[in-house]
């Protein structure tokens, strides 16, 4: 069956022509200039479409969609009913070339309320002209509203700022502190909330973590010489309208706005906008991933203006609107997250208040005293515990089990971050970053003391220790008595002694807090030298260097035990049998005194008077009783006719067995050479230690080699500070000749060697290791003949060439020129041999 596709154009144009938003959307005003004719084609066009597609449905489907149906409308929000259609069975209604029916007339409002392109929306524009108005009568004035809309402060930087610090700080020790502590001081601050964060997150970490208490006010340091607050801070001036004008600060003015206003040509339409009447007309755009630089803050008639720019990124767009907007009112500052200072008369006030009030000593102290005045530490701790005793009775004994077991995880906690915050103040008081008179506050604070009229102390009004106090002012004096007792110069600090010592004889304290009070009173008695040493955090190397002086101190008693084994002492048999040691008559059983026949009278004989021995006898006698021999030993036994001599008496000492240090394997070894030469690099200056612990290794063989092969290996990889003081300790080594040259050549014939392989990994091998060696020859550890021989195993020609340069640079550097050229002359021979005489004619020094 033929189509016909005419279509009676007007008629279309009448009954079916939609509104301009179902084709386009919402036509923005400016943008309507040939609107009818665009609506008239796209009509046009989409009728024919229209026709095209129904002739291209089955027959049966045609006769469907041909035929006439009862539709029902839904009823609009506007209450008016749609049109109910019939057709009979032919259809003719919607037969194809005849014009389409005319719907009945529509009453004023209907369409449904379902848009304008939505089913009973279809009339033509003259009937929709015709319509009454919309409103009618004055037009209320838009009020501003209390939820009206406020720009949001953007926290993404702030967190994300966090997150890096938080990091940092949880893997910072005493080994990697240089390197993580720069790391930090490197984090830009954009504003104060940021260097406020950053002071919070050192101050948790040093609380929780009281042995870290001092590298963490090292840190403080460190960020208080390096955070300048004028790269954050903002100046503005503030007009009103009586052309008076005062100044403001800001530590935390951004462009990362989430909502922006603009953009606009110009920063005087920026001022326009933001003194329309009719604010509310102006919709926030979202910023996106518009990248903004701050132009100006400014205060006019009581509003806060922020012009900004977009960072242009090609030169051709210049001539489109860059500029943006944040604007509000200054009393909604807070609201909005913006920080304003109070005004002042004159720039000058201003901008010394902010860098008093922004730098980060500053925001350390506010920290510091936040934490130190809070009245009850443990005011969360104790409303746990009451709604716990107000449940108990309904729980089992399992849980009321746990709750105890939390509650006493909380409140140890608490009491540790106290003692921590303390400790911290004190170790910040070490680091000048408080003052005395502050500290001096803090005591007086904990003792609840105040000062009297006469220059004494006397007791605070209604106010008395508690048990927190007491540790937390022995704490503090643990930590800075030494240096306040040191720096005071009205000595008040024997005022606060004269207190303590009545507290550590109050029996109305615990003995725990009396007998700590006696402590802190003996540890003033004793210098300030604790009987205990404090555990503080150490370095990798501080603790290797601990390890190697406990074992070196024990092998030391080792040997010591050893020897005195090796003498051969009195044992207990020797005293209860005299008669074993030669020279000695056993007189348990004879009397001393003897009868006129020169025989030894038994023990309880009677005898005469003329028996008894005369006064000369006795004397000689108890002279020889109390006559001391030189090895320690009274004589107390009397000599016979043929006793040996006193000297021959005496025990003859054996020669001390001293044992030589034991064999370490590979792995020990390696161990042992790392942790002497972190020990040396550490402190450099300790010689004898180094000694000492070299000495601890000599019962390995082939030490001396080993020892210069591993630290020149490490050499080759570490830094150049570190390398020096390598070089320095072999140096020592070879000076001391625990080492010797041959040990030198030993090992650099296995470096050089394999020089070429360990360019992968060190791409700067020659130039490291040509300093390795010209420092070695300049001293004499190696020769340059046999410098010459190792370099010959180096396959190409332009590599020896290229070490042999690089050992005339660094050995020219440590002796001079002249030293050097008559060095390498006298070797001349030798370098002909490695080079060639063109190649070393080419690069010689003289």
């Amino acid at each position: 069956m033929p189509v016909n596709t005419g279509i009676n154009t007007p008629s279309l144009q009448t009954k079916m022509q939609p509104s301009a938003s179902s084709f386009f959307g919402t036509v923005e005003v400016f943008n309507c200039g040939n609107l009818t004719e665009r609506i008239q084609t796209n009509q046009m066009s989409s009728a024919t479409q229209m026709s095209k597609s129904a002739s291209s449905f089955p027959a049966d489907q045609q006769d469907q969609w041909s035929r006439g149906s009862q539709q029902q409308s839904t009823t609009g929000s506007s209450g008016a009913t749609g049109v109910r259609r019939q057709s009979s069975g032919g259809g003719d209604s919607w037969s194809r070339g005849k014009e389409l029916p005319q719907p009945p007339p529509e009453r004023p409002g209907r369409g449904g309320g379902r848009g304008a392109g939505g089913r009973g929306g279809r009339h033509d524009d003259e009937r929709y002209d015709q319509g009454p108005p919309l409103l009618e009568g004055p037009v209320k004035p838009i009020e501003r509203t209390s939820n009206r809309w406020r720009p949001t402060k953007d926290t993404s930087v702030l967190a994300a700022t966090e997150k890096k610090v938080k990091g940092i700080l949880n893997k910072m020790t005493k080994t990697n502190y240089e390197r993580l502590s720069q790391q930090i001081c490197d984090i830009t601050i954009p504003s104060n909330d940021v260097l406020s964060m950053i002071i919070n997150r050192v101050f948790e970490k040093a609380i929780d973590e009281p042995s870290f208490g001092d590298t963490y006010a090292d840190l403080c340091v460190r960020l208080s010489k390096s955070v300048n607050p004028d790269s954050f801070l903002h100046f503005m001036e503030e007009k009103k309208g009586d052309d008076t004008i005062s100044h403001r600060w800001s530590s935390n003015i951004g462009t990362s706005d989430s909502e922006i206003f603009g953009p606009f040509r110009s920063e005087a339409e920026c001022l326009d906008a933001a003194f329309l009447e009719d604010t509310e007309a102006l919709r926030p755009i979202n910023r996106g991933d518009i990248e903004l630089t701050l132009v100006k803050p400014m205060i006019i008639d009581g509003i806060f203006i922020k012009i900004m720019k977009q960072t242009q990124v090609d030169e051709d767009k210049e001539a489109l609107p860059n500029f943006f907007a944040v604007f509000f009112p200054v009393e909604d500052a807070e609201a909005c997250g913006q920080q304003l200072s109070e005004p002042f008369e004159t720039e000058d006030l201003c901008r010394k208040d902010a860098r008093k009030m922004n730098s980060s000593k500053r925001c350390l102290l506010n920290k510091c005293e936040d934490e130190f005045k809070k009245q009850d530490i443990y005011v969360d701790w104790k409303r746990e515990k009451k709604v716990y005793e107000a449940k108990k009775a309904s729980l089992t004994e399992a849980e009321c089990n746990e709750i105890q077991e939390v509650l006493e995880m909380k409140r140890i906690k608490i009491k540790k971050q106290m003692l921590g915050n303390i400790r911290f103040i004190g170790e910040l008081f070490k680091k000048r970053l408080i003052k005395a008179s502050i500290m001096h506050e803090c005591i007086l604070s904990l003792m609840k003391l105040q000062k009297a009229a006469n220059g004494g102390l006397e007791q605070a009004e209604d106010d008395e220790m508690d048990e927190e106090d007491h540790e937390a002012l022995c704490q503090l004096f643990n930590t800075v008595g030494e240096e306040i007792d040191r720096n005071s110069k009205d000595r008040q600090i024997e005022l606060y002694f004269d207190r303590i010592e009545v507290l550590s004889n109050d029996n109305a304290l615990t003995s725990r807090s009396r007998f700590m009070y006696k402590d802190l009173i003996e540890l003033r008695l004793n210098g300030w030298q604790a009987r205990r040493k404090q555990e503080t955090a150490k370095t990798l190397d501080e603790i290797r260097k601990d390890a190697a002086r406990e074992e070196y101190l024990t092998q030391q008693q080792q040997q010591q035990q050893q020897q005195q084994q090796g003498r051969e002492p009195f044992r207990s048999s020797d005293r209860r049998e005299p008669t074993n040691r030669p020279g000695f008559v056993d007189t348990r059983n004879v009397d001393p005194r003897k009868n006129s026949g020169g025989q030894a009278i038994p023990r309880g004989q009677q005898v005469g008077r003329q028996n008894l021995p005369t006064p000369e006898s006795s004397k000689r006698f108890a002279q020889a009783k109390n006559a001391v021999q030189p090895d320690g030993f009274t004589q107390i036994l009397v000599r016979g006719p043929n006793a040996l001599p006193a000297s021959s008496l005496r025990p003859t000492p054996l020669e001390p067995k001293i044992s030589s240090p034991k064999a370490l394997d590979t792995d020990k070894l390696k161990s042992r050479i790392t942790g002497i030469r972190a020990e040396f690099l550490n402190d450099q200056q300790n010689e004898a230690e180094l000694l000492a612990s070299v000495d601890g290794l000599s019962g390995t063989p082939g030490l001396e080699a080993k020892l210069v092969l591993l630290n020149c290996e490490w050499a080759l990889e570490c830094k150049a500070p570190e390398r020096q003081g390598v070089i320095k300790m072999l140096l020592i080594l070879l000076k001391s000749e625990k080492i010797l040259p041959e040990h030198f050549e030993s090992a650099f014939s296995e470096l050089i060697e394999f020089i070429d392989d360990m360019t992968v990994d060190i791409p700067k091998v020659y130039d490291v290791m040509g300093e390795l060696l010209g420092e070695l020859l300049s001293f004499n550890a190696l020769s340059l003949s046999s410098v010459c021989t190792e370099c010959a195993k180096i396959p190409l020609e332009e590599n020896r060439a290229e070490l042999i340069q690089k050992i005339m640079k660094y050995a020219e550097k440590a002796n001079g020129p002249n030293a050097c050229a008559s060095c390498f002359r006298a070797n001349e021979g030798a370098l002909i041999t490695l080079l060639g005489p063109e190649k070393w004619g080419s690069i010689k020094p003289y």
